[in-house]
């Protein structure tokens, strides 16, 4: 194999690991889609007809705009979500062409095309930030890498450059405040690994990077950004503690299980970048690795679902993933290396669909033998109340909209909902003042059944009945 065989080699496997994530997009869309964040976002611009943008992530607009397309169409409602499930895909094989083929950048393509090496549970939080967070920043270390070349072709370029770096900075500063240490890797990596040392443009892009970070920090625009940051302000007293943080308890569960496969690509990083006498970029690539990982262990204290505290790792392959293939890229004759790369993006993708069926998979399930049990009710809208301590497949607070989608994706004649809540929440005074009403989410729970979207959704105003848990399940 010649260094130019390989990069071929490697575009290949980039695009075969972005087809199968697309192929295992449309296969669980249901397990994508109907499941928290997701399954609120799209209920409500199919109900609103427009964007729906959370806590200021205004960057969302961007994957929003192919399902909105379907919306205003008038496609079935299966088409819209099946779009929605797409669309992320859409986005990341985006990121993937013009980072390999327009910026010539291999290693950034396959930061986001080998994505699901770290994914397992999140690829049912369709919506996840973190992951687009590493597609936008792998543009953005794609183009600070061109820098080189728009340089020697003149100073219109130059201005091109800064503004292409304002642009993408930008979309990934208003997707999650996660960015700023992909972005600060992306700089820290090019530096070091490219000795740009006396490269003003390094210096200049790092400033117009971290400083909107650092004001975000001390000034927060929206609670759950304050939220994100609280951990950090109280560093000294977490510090002691960190190997008992949920973030620090789940990467000991799920190392073997999931992250060892990083742990494989930093030995092959550190074999090289010691043959290379570059062991300061390995410093640099370990430290920072280690740094983020405490930061997002104090930043994430109060803990999260499990596949939430999946989600804040996902930038680690960021950081893994570059460095591995910008030297990987120049060696030759690797037939061993790239059917091992082969084994461990098949085993992922595996691993990857048995977690998404073990969890996703059997509450869409459950809601479907609850649904079927309501089948002997004339209403059409129905809530559990889950006793006290009582495990259940229902791990999500969006149980409302879900069971919604889930019947009316084959009709709007054959919507249900059924929604479950807490054993002692009060709905009934509710209920009784507000009888055509949707039982929405915890913090909006009476959402008028005239808002829903008569196209797509027909609830006929019934009653709520309340069907009992020993009864379902």
């Amino acid at each position: 194999l010649s260094i130019q065989s390989m990069k071929k080699y490697l575009i290949i496997l980039g695009h075969l690991s972005l087809l199968i994530t697309a192929l295992l997009a449309v296969i669980f869309y249901k397990e994508r889609v109907f499941f928290v964040d997701p399954g609120q976002q799209l209920f409500e611009m199919i109900n609103e007809g427009g964007y729906k943008i959370f806590v200021k992530r205004y960057s969302m607009a961007i994957n929003q705009t192919i399902p909105l397309i379907a919306i205003k169409l008038g496609l079935s409602l299966k088409t819209i979500v099946i779009a929605y499930s797409l669309s992320f895909i859409a986005i990341f094989y985006l990121c993937f062409v013009i980072s390999v083929y327009n910026f010539k950048n291999v290693a950034a393509g396959l930061a986001i095309a080998w994505a699901p090496l770290f994914i397992r549970l999140a690829f049912g939080h369709s919506i996840s930030e973190a992951w687009l967070g590493v597609a936008y920043s792998v543009l953005f270390y794609a183009l600070l890498n061109y820098y080189d070349i728009w340089k020697k072709k003149g100073p219109l370029f130059i201005v091109l450059f800064y503004f292409l770096i304002i642009l993408i900075f930008s979309i990934n500063y208003f997707i999650h405040p996660i960015t700023l240490f992909t972005i600060s890797f992306a700089i820290g990596f090019t530096y070091f690994y490219k000795k740009a040392y006396k490269q003003p443009y390094i210096y200049i892009v790092a400033l117009i990077s971290i400083l909107p970070y650092i004001y975000k920090f001390i000034f927060p625009s929206h609670t759950h950004e304050e939220n994100f940051f609280a951990g950090i302000k109280i560093a000294d007293k977490l510090l002691p503690h960190i190997m008992h943080l949920p973030l620090w308890e789940f990467l000991t569960i799920s190392f073997f299980k999931i992250y060892f496969i990083g742990a494989i690509l930093l030995l092959f990083i550190g074999f090289w970048t010691y043959r290379k006498k570059q062991l300061l970029v390995l410093a640099f690539i370990v430290g920072f690795i280690f740094f983020y990982f405490i930061i997002a262990c104090l930043a994430f204290y109060k803990g999260d679902s499990p596949f939430a505290l999946e989600s804040r790792l996902i930038p680690i392959v960021f950081m893994v993933v570059i460095p591995f293939v910008e030297y990987l890229k120049e060696q030759k004759r690797n037939y061993i290396v790239i059917i091992g790369l082969m084994a461990i993006l098949t085993f992922s993708f595996i691993d990857l669909s048995y977690q998404v069926k073990l969890v996703h998979t059997k509450r869409l399930s459950y809601y479907e033998s609850v649904l079927n049990e309501s089948q002997q009710y004339p209403e059409q809208k129905f809530y559990v109340r889950i006793p006290e301590g009582k495990k259940t497949p229902v791990n999500s607070w969006g149980s409302g909209v879900e069971t919604l989608l889930l019947t009316s994706i084959e009709g709007k004649e054959n919507s249900r909902t059924v929604i479950f809540v807490k054993h002692d929440l009060a709905l009934d005074e509710g209920l009784k003042y507000w009888p055509c009403v949707f039982l929405w989410v915890p913090w909006y729970m009476f959402y008028p059944e005239e808002f829903l979207n008569k196209n797509y959704f027909d609830l006929k105003c019934t009653a709520y009945r309340e069907i009992a848990y020993k009864d379902i399940y």
